[in-house]
Order: structure tokens, then C-alpha cells, then sequence
């Protein structure tokens, strides 16, 4: 029988399945080494630390930015892998904001720091990451100071550009301002300072700060009322003195601004009959208050504000200390008038 040059192939098989095997145990080893080790992708913004970012908003009257991570939240490395090495969104931040990365140690070293505690019960934060945007002069402010608004400005540009359709609905034309701000702004925690927690990617996140910069303080309400400075307290020889105290930040402050200054019943009422003087105090600690302010405050022993006093020659001053409504603040200015 004539030989022949034929040679077995029987074996490249397992000569396959080595190489196949090989490339799947270094695959392997290379996605674990990738876990533990993950590549270094730069973070381009310029954190600041807790001792630092104060000293610095008061002088710049930047807003900051705190973001809320935790070393073993898989989403804060995301957002930080995906988004904080953004130029653009970076970029936006830097230019924006002083940013402030608080790391929770809970889990690691069974408690926070005092300062961070302190952030965390301010903030209101529950999960991770969290980032709450807080203006300069609210820094030192209570959580419902910080998730507050007081402008009506800041209330319809959140209309119109949140909902651009909104003025076009008959029902809500219909109603009042004091109306949609209760229902709408209030009642659906519009007014907050937008907060956001967890990670939906890049373009949430440029939604959330396209968010912020409808919600930074603008110029406060005070309606159509024809105010008058501190020294004509008493001024008039035929009108009482209506004396507003109110702040630059708080929720029954707002309401206040936004309910009876924006209120032209109210504002006919008081123009009418009053000699009004508004005093405006500064809650954030960063600011100071006129002590002409603070001593007319603790004379008529104020304990809330705002609050409303109505001054008639000879007769004991009335004081009403919150607000609660327009009808009861209204009804508090005519009962004064009867006192006359």
C-alpha cells in the first residue's frame, strides 16, 4: 500500500481549547484586576474642603455646591467617572459654584464627624450621592430656610419656563397669584432649592443645574405697597403706622411676601389707611441685621417673624406674630382701624 503525506488533526481541538481557555482566564483576570484597580480618570473640578469653602462664599457670594458621596456608593463612582471628568459639566460647576465633596464615614467608622453630621441633618440627605445647591447667605440657615424662596420674580420664571403652556389654561388665568403660589409653587415644593439624590447620568445632571438657576435668590416681594423708611415710624399725624417685619428667608416669610404685599385688596387697604414701614431682617449668619431693627423687635416683644405692628397715638400697640393667611392678617388690619 502506497504511503501518503496525510498528518492527524485529531489534536488541534485541544490545542483550541488550551488557547480558548488561556484567554478566558486572563479575561477574567483582567476584569477583576479592573475592578479592584480601576483605570484613574480625572476629576476636573476644584473641590473645596469644610474649612475652606466658607471664608470663600462670603467673599465671592458664590452659591455651594455640596455633593454627598460615600466611598462604597457604586453610583457616586459613576457619576464621578461619567460626569465630574465632563469638561463641560465640570466646567459648569467650577465657574458656578464653590463645590464641596462630603464623604460619609458611617459605615466605615460607625459615625460621622460632628461638622458632617451637621451638613447631612441641614441637607436633609438619606441616600447617595446627594447634591444640594445652597446660596452664600443661608449657609448657617435651618433646612426650611435653606429650601426657600421669597421671589415672585423666581416664581414666574419658574412658570414660564418649566411649564411654558401654563398661562395658556382658562382655569389658571382665572385664578389669583396668591392662588397658584399656594397651590402650585407651595403646596408642590416648588419653592424648594432643588435637591437631587442618586445618579441618572450626565444630561440629569445638567437638567438638575439648569434647575438651580431658577431657584437663586433674586430681589425679594414687596408688592405694590408704598413702603416707607424706618424713620417715618410715627411720622403721620392721621394714619397709624404699619410697621412689616419680615425676613429674608423662611416659609412663613414668603408667604407673607407673596400673599398679602402681592395682594391688591391688601395693598389698597394698607396704602389707604396705614403710614406702612417694611423691615427686612437677615436670617443667614453671615449677615448682619440694623439694631435699630433688632431693638424695635425685642420692644414690642416679637418672638416670631414675620409679624405686623400697628401703631395708633394714644393707644396700646397691636401686634400680630406669624401669618397664616391673608384673610386673617386682613382681618387683623381692620380690627386696628376700629381702634382709632
Amino acid at each position: 500500500m502506497a504511503q501518503t503525506n496525510y498528518t492527524s488533526t485529531k489534536a488541534d481541538p485541544v490545542r483550541l481549547y488550551t488557547v480558548a481557555g488561556a484567554l478566558f482566564l486572563l479575561t477574567t483576570i483582567g476584569m477583576v484586576l479592573e475592578n479592584l484597580f480601576p483605570p484613574h480618570i480625572p476629576d476636573l473640578v476644584k473641590w473645596r474642603t469644610l474649612n475652606e469653602y466658607k471664608i470663600e462664599s462670603e467673599r465671592t457670594k458664590k452659591p455651594v455646591l455640596f455633593v454627598f458621596s460615600a466611598e462604597w456608593c457604586g453610583p457616586c463612582r459613576k457619576m464621578e467617572a461619567e460626569a465630574f471628568s465632563d469638561k463641560k459639566i465640570a466646567g459648569y460647576i467650577n465657574d458656578h459654584y464653590i463645590p464641596v465633596m462630603v464623604i460619609d464615614q458611617q459605615r466605615e467608622k460607625g459615625k460621622n464627624p460632628p461638622e458632617i453630621d451637621d451638613l447631612e441633618k441641614r441637607c436633609d440627605v438619606d441616600g447617595f450621592p446627594t447634591l444640594v445647591a445652597v446660596p452664600y447667605n443661608l449657609l448657617e440657615a435651618k433646612t426650611k430656610d435653606i429650601y426657600s424662596t421669597g421671589s415672585k420674580a423666581e416664581y414666574d420664571l419658574v412658570l414660564k419656563m418649566l411649564w411654558p403652556s401654563y398661562f395658556e389654561q382658562e382655569e389658571e388665568i382665572s385664578k389669583t397669584f396668591s392662588d397658584r403660589f399656594a397651590e402650585d409653587y407651595l403646596e408642590s415644593n416648588h419653592n424648594r432649592i432643588p435637591a437631587t439624590s442618586g445618579y441618572g447620568g450626565r444630561a440629569a445632571l445638567e437638567r438638575y443645574f439648569w434647575k438651580c438657576r431658577i431657584w437663586h435668590r433674586t430681589a425679594l416681594s414687596r408688592g405694590k405697597i408704598a413702603w416707607q423708611p424706618y424713620e417715618k415710624i410715627g411720622s403721620s399725624s392721621t394714619k397709624p403706622t404699619l410697621i412689616a417685619l419680615v425676613e429674608n428667608c423662611g416659609y412663613a416669610s414668603d408667604k407673607m411676601r407673596l400673599g398679602l404685599f402681592e395682594s391688591a385688596d391688601a395693598d389698597k387697604l394698607i396704602n389707604d389707611n396705614f403710614n406702612p414701614v417694611l423691615l427686612e431682617f437677615k436670617r443667614g449668619k453671615l449677615e448682619k441685621n440694623d439694631p435699630r431693627y433688632v431693638e424695635l423687635k425685642n420692644k414690642y416683644k416679637i418672638k416670631e417673624l414675620p409679624a405686623l405692628v400697628v401703631i395708633v397715638p394714644g393707644k396700646p400697640p397691636a401686634v400680630q406674630d406669624g401669618f397664616t393667611s391673608l384673610s386673617h392678617s386682613t382681618q387683623f388690619l381692620n380690627r386696628t382701624l376700629m381702634m382709632r
